[in-house]
């Protein structure tokens, strides 16, 4: 099994590429896509175009997004 996740950013025009690469290049037998939702559709065209098959699921967050005022430092 193998997990790709921020999978929404194979809709970018510069980076996009190295997701495709990457689900395309897998040896797995089962593989997790995680991110938003709206990357679904070019997913699913790229899957029925490899004869692959997708199986949607969708999760609910189980904590609090909370955003914070102040950047992060270390």
């Amino acid at each position: 099994m193998a997990v790709i996740d921020e999978i929404q950013m194979i809709g970018d025009s510069t980076r996009g590429w190295a997701w495709t690469k990457a689900i395309l290049a897998i040896k797995a037998k089962r593989v997790h896509l995680c991110g938003d939702e709206r990357a679904l559709s070019i997913i699913s065209n790229l899957l029925e175009s490899t004869g692959d098959k997708l199986e949607e699921r969708r999760y609910s967050r189980l904590s609090k997004l909370i955003l914070k005022r102040k950047p992060f430092r270390l």
